[in-house]
């Protein structure tokens, strides 16, 4: 029996298997190889405080390939929602001078980043992107120059989608060189389930391609991305062309071969259209500063959907009327952003056929925080403090009863994501280690 369920094929909700091979290709040959990510030592020569500070910071996380498909195949993988994230421009600019955080934190992060915007800190944003992710230096510094590039004053996320995407379409019935469970694998995106049923097989991992971030179909004014927390507060002339870029890429995706099953219409930062909720952790202690010192989250945090964000959703990603639907996951979301989906589609289910207008929920990477309702995760103030005593992670990103319910209300589903950082309360950490301790 337990052979039986070692061997039963699963499906992974949300996954990253282009990242790495498509932020370096040089390094990383296929879709289908093991990678681990550069060193320290590789980047910074010389001895020193910051190097050091690094090492530490980088034996804490996986800075090695979770989901290429070898590994993905290995794990009885064979349906795979490959994700493309166009890395957020306010995820690679550092709140430097760090003035938000508590002296010691700021001296710290003042010693790996530098407190000073300029050349030298710009060449460290690059090799710790690079260490981070798994990227080559070479895509880093072509995410991260037009931030500080004065002669560039749009970004265009879209563009960084479109490149991904192909580099997934060229992959699509490619074969791997590694004989596992006694079979050659293969790689086949699929655009519907009619597709998978057909294409599905023991020697096969299939592909549904999504997006995570509604910013992927935008392109911004810069500043505006930083400054800026609804579209409607802007100009009406960049209002006009911000909107124009989200209604004409929502059309052009729509006309792909693969079209993708959903899209995070949130993620960590701002993109003008939804609230995101806080996902960056606070410092842990003393000397350890988190993500939260470091990277800006405030713009548009937990803000609601804005009026034209609930029209792209309306009139145009869950509109059947130009092509395929593409369905909203609500990761990242804030908790009012949440409410005013949840609302949306209940008011629509009240008053059509459930048959033809359902609309699933779908929730990618979630964890729960043991919440009743979104008005008692709203009123908790998000913080390593107030996880001290809970078993779960009682931050509003993870889900309550009442997002667990909308879910299950819709036919929609949840991915469970087996995160460290996002599940689980302080309190199941010390069980957790005091039973490794006491095997």
């Amino acid at each position: 029996m337990k052979q039986l369920m070692d061997n039963k094929p699963i499906s992974d909700l949300h996954n990253h298997p282009s990242l790495k091979p498509y932020g370096n290709a040089t390094a990383i040959k296929t879709l289908w190889d093991f990678f681990r990510n550069k060193q320290p030592k590789d980047y910074f020569k010389q001895i020193s405080l910051r190097k050091w500070i690094i090492n530490i910071v980088l034996k804490k996380m996986a800075t090695y390939s979770q989901s290429n498909l070898n590994s993905c195949f290995e794990g009885h993988n064979r349906l795979v929602f490959c994700s493309v994230y166009p890395i957020e421009k306010p995820f690679l600019k550092p709140n430097r001078p760090f003035l938000k955080s508590k002296a010691i934190h700021t001296f710290i992060l003042g010693v790996i980043f530098k407190k000073k915007w300029n050349k030298t800190s710009i060449a460290i944003d690059k090799k710790i992107v690079s260490l981070l992710s798994g990227i080559s230096l070479k895509m880093a510094s072509r995410l991260i120059d037009p931030i500080h590039d004065p002669r560039i004053d749009t970004i265009d996320y879209f563009n960084d989608y479109i490149f991904e995407y192909q580099y997934l379409l060229h992959a699509s019935g490619s074969q791997s060189e590694k004989r596992i469970h006694g079979k050659l694998p293969k790689f086949q995106l699929v655009k519907n389930y009619e597709d998978f049923m057909s294409t599905r097989a023991d020697d096969t991992i299939c592909g549904i391609m999504t997006i995570e971030g509604m910013h992927a179909l935008g392109v911004y004014y810069k500043r505006d991305l930083f400054e800026t927390a609804r579209i409607e507060d802007l100009p009406l002339e960049r209002q006009n062309k911000l909107k124009l870029s989200f209604i004409e890429n929502i059309q052009a995706i729509k006309k792909e071969q693969f079209p993708p099953f959903f899209i995070t219409y949130a993620h960590h930062f701002n993109n003008l259209l939804v609230g995101h909720a806080k996902s960056f952790a606070d410092a842990k202690g003393t000397f350890d500063p988190g993500f939260a010192d470091i990277f800006d989250q405030s713009v548009g945090q937990d803000l609601g959907i804005s009026s034209f964000g609930l029209t792209l959703i309306t009139d145009h990603l869950l509109s059947r009327h130009n092509g395929q639907r593409i369905l909203i996951d609500v990761k990242h979301m804030s908790v009012f952003a949440r409410k005013a989906y949840y609302d949306l589609l209940a008011n629509n289910r009240a008053k059509s056929s459930l048959l033809i207008d359902n609309v699933p929920i779908i929730s990618s990477h979630s964890a729960v925080n043991g919440l009743a309702t979104l008005d008692e995760a709203q009123a908790k103030k998000d913080s390593f403090k107030g996880n001290k005593n809970s078993y779960v992670s009682l931050w509003d990103i993870n889900l309550t009863d009442e997002d667990i319910v909308a879910v299950f209300k819709s036919d929609g589903l949840i991915g469970i994501c087996m995160h460290d950082g996002r599940m689980p309360g302080n309190r199941f950490r010390k069980k957790l280690k005091a039973s490794k301790n006491n095997p």
